[in-house]
């Protein structure tokens, strides 16, 4: 399956070793395109991730410092204001449980659990459907606490809510300084999902492709590895469609400009991908 992924590799070798049969495979879906629509080819359009796929979210870890009396910049005062607003989150009271860590990070903003409290509410706010908000307060940890170990956990949550908040661009490089961070992440399954799901939405399937494999072939929840299986058969099943290998095929035909043949074929289907020179005529 993955296979799929390195199909333009597949069309530099056959140019190479069998130039005659790229020819007349070029010639035939020149036949089709001009039978379907006789005008430019546009971009084709690839399936996005279905509206009713569900909502999957970062989990929440225990926190990384101990919850006990002697661990430094800790009282025990603070310990209890932690656990009781955990205890809301825990019950699903999102709202309750956001208030509670918004005061515990008010009332004690240097504490040893300020980083565990601000990624609680980015979490929480996004549970809640609140981006813009779930975004601030994972930036907020990653700008007070640079070197905390729930940095990795900031950076996906910045890349869900951001792709939730269709800023794809963001979301990429957030979800993958995630797994930078976190090699042997747990969630790694999810990052490659919404990696998956920005590509899509940027019309790049040929990345999308392997996020999905990986992210079905890593993620530990069976809903996630179902979505991820049902987008990744639709990805193949639109990628091999004629349309959208022939705009494959022009994009690789404006990676290597010098080739005739590519280049032939790019002509007819109307979009020539290097201008053509005027030749000289010799007066003999």
């Amino acid at each position: 399956m993955t296979e799929l992924v390195s199909v333009l590799d597949h069309w530099l070798v056959l140019r190479q070793r069998k130039p005659w049969l790229l020819w007349r495979v070029w010639c035939l879906s020149v036949v089709v395109l001009l039978l379907t629509r006789c005008q430019p080819l546009a971009p084709p359009t690839l399936p996005t991730t279905s509206t009713s796929a569900p909502r999957f979210l970062p989990a929440l870890a225990s926190p990384t410092a101990p919850i006990t009396p002697g661990t430094p910049a800790l009282s025990l005062e603070q310990q209890e204001a932690f656990n009781a607003a955990e205890a809301l989150r825990r019950s699903d009271q999102y709202l309750q449980a956001r208030q509670a860590f918004a005061d515990f990070v008010r009332r004690y903003p240097e504490s040893a659990l300020t980083d565990d409290a601000l990624l609680a509410l980015g979490h929480i706010s996004a549970t809640l459907e609140q981006y813009e908000p779930a975004l601030a307060y994972y930036r907020a940890l990653l700008e007070r606490f640079p070197r905390s170990e729930r940095v990795p956990e900031a950076h996906l949550g910045l890349g869900v809510a951001a792709y939730q908040k269709q800023d794809y661009p963001s979301s990429l490089r957030a979800l993958q300084q995630y797994l930078a961070l976190a090699p042997s992440g747990t969630a790694r399954g999810l990052a490659h999902y919404y990696l998956g799901a920005g590509a899509l939405k940027q019309q790049r399937p040929a990345e999308a492709v392997p996020a999905f494999k990986t992210a079905m072939d890593t993620s530990r929840e069976p809903a996630l590895q179902q979505q991820a299986r049902e987008e990744l058969t639709s990805t193949i099943q639109q990628v091999l469609s004629v349309e959208a290998l022939a705009a494959l095929a022009l994009q690789y035909a404006r990676t290597f400009p010098g080739d005739l043949i590519l280049n032939a074929s790019s002509r007819s289907i109307g979009k020539p991908a290097i201008k053509p020179q005027k030749q000289r005529r010799c007066n003999g």
